[in-house]
């Protein structure tokens, strides 16, 4: 995607209706160069057709490492499930 090869954390085929979704997760969001590179790589999906809560799932790490458990469980069971 734009040019390189992007991996994403997560692939996942849904049950329900066969439907791929890619599920990035971003860590060190506190570093700025972290930073900018998830918000470049988060435009070459959106350019290569995946889009936030359609097909790509998004989550984050707070500043301490820590992420929000129930949050992600909602995700999974909203867009997975």
């Amino acid at each position: 995607m734009g040019g390189r090869t992007v991996y994403p954390d997560f692939v996942i085929r849904r049950k329900r209706d066969g439907k791929i979704i890619l599920w990035e997760h971003f860590g060190l969001i506190h570093n700025e160069e972290y930073r900018q590179g998830m918000f470049r790589k988060l435009i070459d999906y959106h350019e290569a057709g995946y889009n936030i809560w359609d097909n790509l799932i998004v989550s984050f790490e707070s500043e301490n490492g820590s992420i929000n458990v129930d949050s992600i469980e909602k995700m999974i069971s909203l867009y997975l499930l």
